[in-house]
C-alpha cells in the first residue's frame, strides 16, 4: 500500500510539472527527477512481485515454457500501452 501511495505521489509531481510550470526551460530537471522518483518507487514495490509470483504459479518441471509465454505477454502488453498512449492522449 505504501508503494502505491508513493506511485501516486510521483504521478502527482509529474502532473504538476506538466501543467503547473508554463516555462519549459524550468520544468526540465524537476520533470526528470519526478520520473526517476516514479521509476525508483515502482522498481522497489510492485515490480518485484510480478517476477516473484510468475514462476511460482507453475510446477518446476514445466516452468520454462510458461515463463517464456508469461514474460512475452508482459512485454507485449507494456509495448501496446506505450505505443497507443500518444493516440489516447490526443
Amino acid at each position: 500500500m505504501a508503494g502505491f501511495f508513493g506511485l501516486s505521489m510521483a504521478l502527482f509531481l509529474i502532473d504538476f510539472q506538466f501543467y503547473g510550470n508554463r516555462d519549459v526551460e524550468q520544468a526540465g530537471t524537476p520533470m526528470i527527477l519526478s520520473f526517476l522518483f516514479y521509476i525508483m518507487i515502482f522498481a522497489a514495490t510492485p515490480d518485484p512481485g510480478v517476477w516473484v509470483l510468475l514462476p511460482e504459479i507453475y510446477p518446476t518441471k514445466v516452468r520454462g515454457t510458461p515463463m517464456i509465454i508469461g514474460t512475452f505477454c508482459l512485454f507485449a502488453g507494456s509495448t501496446l500501452v506505450i505505443q497507443t498512449f500518444p493516440m489516447l492522449r490526443g
